[in-house]
């Protein structure tokens, strides 16, 4: 799979907001802050952390695959987190080619 890391736009946000299905998921994947069922839109603001960039796994037609998020922790430690994969992208390795990037 070619894959390119870049930053999440609009269409992104709106594909990634699909691929939660329910509040159990919400939680899962963004954890009890985030509200469900959420707006597409609202979502870069309602992941936001101070200091944290968000990163979204494209294909070759450009399309989000996967999305992640990391931030600054204490003592120069990183915290990777809301880790998410398309659908039609799980068991396909984009995963570990997110994590890697």
């Amino acid at each position: 799979m070619k894959t390119t890391l870049r930053t999440p736009g609009k269409t992104d946000y709106d594909a990634i907001a699909t691929w939660i299905s329910d509040e159990k998921a919400c939680s899962r994947w963004a954890g009890p802050s985030l509200p469900f069922p959420f707006i597409a839109e609202n979502l870069p603001e309602l992941l936001a952390i101070e200091g944290c960039s968000n990163y979204c796994l494209s294909d070759i037609d450009n399309n989000c695959v996967g999305f992640g998020q990391f931030w600054p922790g204490k003592q120069g430690a990183v915290h990777i987190g809301r880790i998410i994969i398309s659908p039609e992208a799980r068991e396909k390795g984009a995963g570990r080619l997110l994590a890697k990037s």
